[in-house]
């Protein structure tokens, strides 16, 4: 969203595991910086004024390394924007299954072993967050408004907002 939309590309710093060849071809001026999965981000102690991450935090894994997750984003940022999915939203994303994702974890995980979203079960892939679980995610002292947007009504909406 914001390589697309911010006047000043220039000031942009993209961060991700991919070598950046789409997103410097797609958004000219843009800089890209690889990271490596599950290491701190390469960057200083509030760097940036505002790191923005969309819908990464439930493919990071376990609570704990979403936790870490989070941490890194507050620590490189004054001001951090993280979305995810909203588990209370009825079509679970990343399937398309309507309602199953309100089961227990290991009873979706299980379901969706025997599924063509096998992928889905491991919550190395996909660990669904609803506010309350995204809410404690951040580390003391961070304290982050959680907002609904997107599609829906209520604590039914599509995403979850944390703006620290």
């Amino acid at each position: 969203v914001l390589e697309q939309h911010y006047p000043h590309r220039e000031r942009l710093v993209c961060a991700g595991i991919g070598d950046g060849t789409e997103v410097q071809k797609a958004y000219p001026g843009v800089r890209f910086t690889r990271i490596e999965p599950h290491q701190p981000l390469p960057f200083s102690d509030a760097q940036f004024d505002i790191c923005y991450s969309n819908a990464v935090v439930e493919h990071v894994g376990s609570r704990e390394r979403q936790r870490v997750f989070i941490a890194e984003r507050c620590r490189v940022a004054r001001r951090v924007f993280v979305v995810a999915p909203n588990r209370f939203f009825p079509i679970e994303h990343h399937t398309g299954l309507p309602l199953v994702h309100y089961l227990p974890l290991p009873t979706f995980r299980a379901l969706l072993r025997r599924s063509p979203f096998a992928h889905w079960a491991e919550e190395a892939n996909l660990n669904p967050l609803d506010a309350a679980d995204f809410k404690s995610l951040f580390p003391s002292g961070k304290s982050p408004e959680i907002r609904h947007a997107g599609l829906g009504v209520s604590i039914f909406k599509s995403n979850l907002v944390a703006i620290v």
